[in-house]
């Protein structure tokens, strides 16, 4: 089975963590039950308010995060203190702690320090806290199983922020988008902040291919409270799989010419065990006519960053490319048959209605040829013979 349920942000012109938040109870996200998830937090003093608006001529959300903190700034540990110290779902807080660790590594990049050393100040206030972890909880509440979202837009300008005056986009932004697509827009002021981008890289990935196979179900836009020269609002797409078999995945590439072909079978077996979908090795040719192998491998989303944790551990590599694709695929089922009195699953691929290919499990086929002794090949072709002669008789 594919991924069922998806959500897809247009960030073009803009993204904070009200803003997404707005987005997806635009979208129909229960309030209440996103209050109710958050009141196990161990935190008090703080409410959600959204209003219907109509703003640059859109109706939409905008939301407010009102409270009474009075705490100057937060560092990691307390904050994932907070989170562990909830009755969230395992799946929320991993969300929502993943989160604030990219947040923290960002911001220790940006100031040349350690994580353990970033204290929040914005981020660390209360509101900003609902954001994020409103934003994990709610993904459990809508049921989502991916989340995407599009180009990163870049501004002009500057802001006030604790550290002083900074440039637009702040410096944590621009450490939080490297590797991603963004578009440079002429308008001035921070129309993405540190926080959605947070958000969207720890748990979501930029959308590289069409859509046209999903069915929008529900959507919704979120207002900030800043006013800026261009509108500004998110857009959230809540998608569903149409008739069409398939499943976005991620790909993930690298090129290999000085390591050990030894180690290639154990490195294809770590990377199934860890979830891979498939992986295949390829000869190539590289520069300077060196002969090499081509790794591919193909993972679900949320599989890849432990795919290439791995990649990078077990091979040579220095860099690995990456991209989400679409495959399509037919619709399979399976059927058991007897072979020489021995239970074999054969694999049927459906196009709509029509049978297009059938084919026995390798592995069934071959227990059978180990215990009966008949050659493997002759095997496969009477499993085929059976099952279409079952077939003809039905």
């Amino acid at each position: 089975m594919g991924i069922s349920k998806r959500i897809f942000f247009d960030i073009s012109f803009g993204a904070s963590g009200d803003m997404l938040l707005a987005s997806l109870i635009d979208a129909g996200l229960s309030i209440e039950a996103l209050k109710n998830s958050l009141s196990t937090l161990p935190i008090h003093g703080w409410d959600i308010d959204a209003k219907k608006i109509v703003k640059y001529n859109f109706s939409g959300t905008a939301l407010t995060v009102s409270h009474n903190d009075k705490s100057a700034s937060r560092n990691l540990a307390e904050i994932l203190s907070i989170i562990d110290n909830s009755a969230l779902s395992a799946n929320a807080k991993a969300m929502s702690k993943n989160a604030f660790t990219i947040l923290a590594q960002a911001e220790a990049a940006v100031h040349g320090t350690s994580i353990e050393n970033v204290h929040f100040h914005e981020v660390g206030a209360i509101d900003s806290i609902i954001d994020i972890i409103g934003f994990s909880v709610a993904m459990d509440i809508l049921g989502i199983d991916e989340i995407m979202f599009g180009d990163v837009p870049f501004t002009q300008g500057s802001i006030h922020s604790s550290h002083g005056m900074l440039p637009v986009p702040a410096p944590a932004v621009i450490e939080l988008a490297k590797g991603l697509r963004v578009i440079f827009a002429p308008h001035r002021g921070e129309i993405v902040t540190p926080t959605a981008m947070a958000v969207l890289r720890a748990v979501g990935s930029q959308i590289t291919n069409n859509m046209t196979s999903l069915a929008l179900i529900a959507h919704g836009i979120g207002f900030g409270t800043r006013e800026y020269d261009c509108p500004s609002f998110t857009r959230a797409f809540i998608l569903q799989d149409s008739n069409e078999e398939g499943d976005f995945l991620e790909e993930l590439i690298c090129v290999l010419d000085d390591l050990n072909p030894q180690c290639i079978p154990y490195v294809s077996e770590k990377l199934f065990a860890a979830g891979a979908r498939d992986v295949y090795f390829s000869q190539i040719i590289m520069k300077k006519g060196r002969p090499g192998v081509l790794l591919t491998v193909l993972c679900d989303h949320h599989k890849r960053e432990e795919i290439k944790n791995i990649i990078f551990l077990e091979t040579t590599t220095i860099g690995i490319r990456q991209h989400t694709i679409w495959r399509e695929k037919l619709t399979t089922s399976f059927k058991e048959i007897l072979l020489e009195g021995h239970r074999v699953r054969m694999k049927i691929s459906h196009d709509k209605n029509a049978i297009t290919n059938i084919m026995p499990e390798y592995e069934d086929v071959k227990k059978v040829a180990e215990i009966t002794g008949i050659p493997l090949r002759e095997l496969l072709r009477k499993a085929i013979d059976i099952f279409n002669r079952t077939a003809n008789k039905q």
